[in-house]
């Protein structure tokens, strides 16, 4: 790895990200663009470890639901698994006529 690169990642490493996104939401015209490259890469960093965690969310909640299906209806489940995956929906950009003709594969 470059020296610049390294100087990056102790940047990135630095870097409140929720303190960061929180400025940029709350002023998005003047803080989306003062935002230093660090930040912008922890943001991007932030970003991709979150959607994993949402992809691994989702496939517990619909574990979940089959589970309670299958053993003990469960309307908490149900609930839970309905509402993560009208999330990822919305955050795939998925319209509901989509999600329920099958034709979102994200």
């Amino acid at each position: 790895m470059n020296e610049r690169m390294s100087h990056l990642h102790e940047a990135v490493a630095a870097v409140d990200v929720l303190g960061s996104a929180g400025r940029i939401v709350a002023d998005p015209l003047r803080r989306a663009q003062a935002t230093s490259t660090a930040e912008a890469y922890a943001l991007a960093l932030a970003v991709e470890r979150f959607w994993s965690i949402c992809l691994e969310a989702e496939q517990l909640a619909r574990l979940e639901a089959r589970r309670a299906h299958r053993f003990q209806p469960n309307d908490r489940a149900d609930g839970l698994a309905r509402s993560i995956t009208q999330q990822m929906a919305a955050l795939r950009g998925a319209t509901e006529e989509s999600q329920t003709n099958g034709r979102d594969h994200s």
